[in-house]
């Protein structure tokens, strides 16, 4: 009898997510998005696609989503409500499937008021157990 040799291929998305994702408030009622690729050597072929999950801290609404094709690295979140913070994460695709998410950050829209430009970015790690909070 012939023995039988077995080659598994996986096909897999990026193994990492896009880097260094930060939020502004734009207005009262949006929050613009950037991010950076991800890795070259982690991106198991060609991105074409982002995918950014977006919800309300405040209210019990379910994650919103807009997808973006790449190269397009920025995006507005808008109809948004305002002095409400919101929990953001960026993932990557390739043809092969979706990467993991980025580390969430939290960003509130502005409440109207001349002092609005001033706000709090929380960076949640929950893989390190660290929040880094950045005042601007």
């Amino acid at each position: 009898m012939v023995g039988f040799k077995y080659i598994m291929v996986l096909l897999a998305g990026p193994i990492a997510p896009p880097e260094s994702v930060r939020a502004v408030n734009r207005t009262m009622y949006s929050i613009g998005v950037k991010w950076d690729e991800v890795p070259q050597s982690l991106r198991n072929g060609l991105i074409t696609s982002y995918t950014i999950s977006y919800h309300s801290d405040t209210y019990s609404e379910a994650p919103q989503t807009k997808v973006l094709n790449a190269p397009t690295r920025f995006a507005n979140l808008a109809h948004l409500t305002k002095n409400t913070n919101y929990t953001i994460t960026v993932q990557a695709s390739n043809d092969k499937g979706p990467g993991p998410a980025s580390d969430a950050i939290v960003v509130a829209t502005s409440d109207g008021s001349k002092y609005s430009s001033c706000f709090v970015i929380l960076k949640l790690r929950p893989r390190r157990n660290v929040v880094q909070l950045k005042l601007r």
